[in-house]
Order: structure tokens, then C-alpha cells, then sequence
């Protein structure tokens, strides 16, 4: 069957449309069409051709994360939360799509909900039907082997640097970006092909790639296509739907009525049945159920009143793990158990400010004492807990010598 691949040409406006057909093998079959949705409702009419929407590039966040076995059953729970500090929106308002999970990670897109649930309506109210949305990146050609990279006619640039990772940037970033790219590659490509309208894109683009590839490392072999977006693409390798969960395509809910009615009509009578009976315990349940969530919402507010709430009990939790560490040596608690005795033998010692960084496991001292050898002695008894300890950034402050002593970490 084949496919019409459609986006937005206006640069951003979301008024005229481009759209092309691309057949079953994964490769564009058809020329470029600029027109409003209108043309194309009526261009699809009576198609059995499924309709692509190719979202912005710039707009959708693909990450791959890696998972623990035991996490694997909890990913669509787990994965907002191991993100969040990679996203410029709140968690709520993001909308998250995954690939078939591997054995220890899985590909996941982020965008906004509610920017992509507009665009979505906007054309399926115009009768527009659309069957997937992807990130327009991750439809170009690519592999860990085999990149590409495209300049399009808004200078734009478009990379496919994975078999399921993309990205898309503003050209003044691109150097910015491939720099990143080639310092985090696991594997280093044996080919990039580059995609431009023009031969000055393309030695633009090659200019880019000898500027921004490693020293040590022989750039990868180049190839030179001249052309757009649409020479670009292909199909037959995997890709990412956007449209699944709450933005999933709507089913068919009539022919699905008629096949399953009489079974819902006999679910529906047992279900009213049951609850005629239950209905005041559910009741009760529920009430005590609330009773302990607004509780566990009162203490979140109080341990974190400038926190942004989301799962109350599961941010405790974890808030209490990391302020808690393992028994191993981390955590602020268990690194405050091992200096408290060397402070308080330490009279002459004084604490201006207590910093933590939970990430880096590090606790940061802020010192004042009449002396650097009395902050040296600290140090010493620190280290005689058996915690790492470095002071750092002496300097004097009246008569007083004031240092930043790093305990934990990497220190």
C-alpha cells in the first residue's frame, strides 16, 4: 500500500501543506505537491493510501534508554520520570511514544501533547485522515553506519546518525550539533551522505563535517546527492509512531459495537449486578483511599513546598533514597554521620554553607577558621573516617581563612 508522507511547507505557520507518495518498497513514487489540506482531502479521496504526518524535527526529543530488567515491566510509568530532566516542559504535558522496548533499552520520543494534538485535529477536521506521525529526521535514509545528513530549503538541517535515533536543527547550530553527535557516537560511521538542493549546500554541509570531525579520527567516506527531502527518504527501516496512547488513531467503535454487542450487553447485566451489591464497600474504599493520598500529598507539600507535583508517594520515595544513599558510602545522611564527629572536634571550625549535588554523590563544605592548618587537620579526620576529602578555593576573609572542603564523589 502506498503511503502519503505530509508536512507542514510553511516553515512553522501550518498553512500550505507538502505532500508526496512514497510506494511500497519505502521510496518516493511521486512528485512534491505544495496546496492547502483542502487539495489534499480531495486528492485522497477514495485512496487507500495511508497518510504519514511528519512532525518538526526540532519539536520531538528522541533518547534512547537503557532499563533494568526488573524496570521493564513499569517503562510506560518509569520512562516520564527518567526524562524529566531532559525536557524544558513539564512531565504532564508531554506527551511520551515508544519503540518495541530491546533487551535493555528502548528508543522514546517526547513532544508536546498538546501542540501535536492540534495539528492532528487540524487535519482530521478538514477530513484528513491520519494513520502514523513520525519525526521527519527519522524517516532519511541511516544506520550507526550509514548517516545522512540534509540541508533543506529553510536551512534546516536534518540527521540520521542511528537506525531509530534523529534529530533536526537551525544550520547555525550544526556545527554545534555534529561535534556532539561524533564525540557520542558508539560506533563511528563508515559513510554520511549529503543531502542538498544546491552545490553550494552540499560543500556547505561537507565544510561542516571537516570542521567538526575528531582530529585523531579519518573522516568517514562522503557521498554528494543533490536534492530534497524527498530524494532523501526511506521507509523500510524502523520508525518511530508518535500516534499512540492518548493521540492514538481513533478505532472503528460501530463495526467493533456490532461484532461484540450481545457479550457487552451480558458484561454490562453481571457488572450492574455486582455493583448493586459492593457499591457502598467500594464507596467506604474509596473514601479511605482518598483520606491517604491527600495525606501523602500534605507531607510532599511540606518536605518540598516548592516541588512540582506529579506521584507524590513515588517522589518521597525516591527523595528519601537519595537523602538516604545505599549503606555504602552515599547519600547526605550517611556522608554527614561521617564528618559530624571530625566537626565536633573541631571547635575552631565553622560551617557557612551545606551544598549536596545527589547525582555526584558530593558533599560541599563551606569552612571559616582561624587558619588553613585548622582546615587541613579537618581534612585529615574527614579522611580518617574513611571518606574522601578535598579542600579547595582557600582564601582569606579578615583574620579568618575561609575554603570549600569537598567530601564523597570524585573528590
Amino acid at each position: 500500500m502506498d503511503s502519503v508522507l505530509v508536512r507542514d511547507a510553511g516553515n512553522g505557520q501550518f498553512g500550505t501543506l507538502q505532500w508526496f507518495r512514497v510506494d511500497d518498497a519505502g521510496l518516493a513514487a511521486g512528485p512534491v505537491r505544495n496546496d492547502s489540506v483542502d487539495a489534499l482531502r480531495e486528492e485522497l479521496r477514495g485512496d487507500e493510501a495511508r497518510v504519514l504526518w511528519l512532525v518538526r524535527g526540532e519539536s520531538v526529543v528522541l533518547r534512547r534508554v537503557s532499563f533494568t530488567p526488573a524496570e521493564r515491566r513499569h517503562l510506560a510509568r518509569l520512562l516520564p520520570f527518567q526524562l524529566e530532566q531532559d525536557l524544558a516542559a513539564d512531565v504532564e504535558s508531554v506527551h511520551v511514544a515508544t519503540a518495541t522496548p530491546g533487551e535493555h533499552a528502548v528508543t522514546v520520543a517526547c513532544v508536546d501533547h498538546a501542540a501535536l494534538s492540534s495539528e492532528l485535529d487540524t487535519l482530521e477536521s478538514a477530513g484528513v485522515t491520519v494513520h502514523h506521525a513520525m519525526h521527519e529526521a527519522q524517516l532519511l535514509r541511516g544506520s550507526e553506519q550509514l548517516w545522512s545528513c540534509l540541508l533543506d530549503e529553510h536551512e534546516r538541517v536534518h540527521v540520521r546518525y542511528s537506525e531509530q535515533l534523529a534529530l533536526t536543527t537551525d544550520a547555525a547550530m550544526m556545527a554545534e550539533v555534529l561535534s556532539r553527535l561524533f564525540a557520542e557516537a558508539t560506533e563511528y560511521p563508515e559513510r554520511i551522505t549529503l543531502y542538498a538542493d544546491s552545490d553550494e549546500g552540499l560543500r556547505w554541509l561537507e565544510e561542516q563535517l571537516r570542521e567538526c570531525a575528531p582530529a585523531e579520527r579519518q573522516l568517514p567516506g562522503l557521498e554528494r546527492v543533490r536534492g530534497t527531502y524527498r530524494d532523501a527518504v526511506d521507509l523500510s527501516g524502523p520508525c518511530l509512531d508518535l500516534r499512540q496512547g492518548s493521540l492514538a488513531l481513533p478505532v472503528p467503535y460501530a463495526r467493533i459495537w456490532r461484532r461484540w454487542r450481545g457479550a457487552a450487553m451480558a458484561v454490562a447485566a453481571a457488572l450492574l449486578v455486582y455493583l448493586s451489591g459492593s457499591g457502598l464497600q467500594l464507596w467506604v474504599n474509596e473514601q479511605r483511599r482518598a483520606e491517604v493520598e491527600q495525606q501523602i500529598v500534605n507531607e510532599y507539600r511540606e518536605v518540598m513546598p516548592q516541588g512540582m507535583l506529579v506521584n507524590a508517594a513515588s517522589q518521597l520515595r525516591n527523595r528519601l533514597a537519595t537523602l538516604s544513599g545505599n549503606g555504602a558510602g552515599s547519600g547526605i545522611l550517611t556522608l554527614l554521620s561521617r564528618v559530624t564527629p571530625a566537626l565536633e572536634a573541631s571547635a575552631d571550625v565553622r560551617v557557612q554553607r551545606v551544598e549536596f549535588n545527589a547525582r555526584s554523590n558530593q558533599l560541599q563544605l563551606t569552612l571559616e577558621a582561624p587558619s588553613n592548618a585548622d582546615i587541613l587537620a579537618l581534612t585529615e579526620q574527614v579522611q580518617q573516617q574513611g571518606v574522601q576529602a578535598r579542600p579547595g578555593n582557600m582564601s582569606a576573609v579578615g583574620d579568618r581563612q575561609r575554603a570549600v572542603l569537598r567530601i564523597g564523589g570524585d573528590s
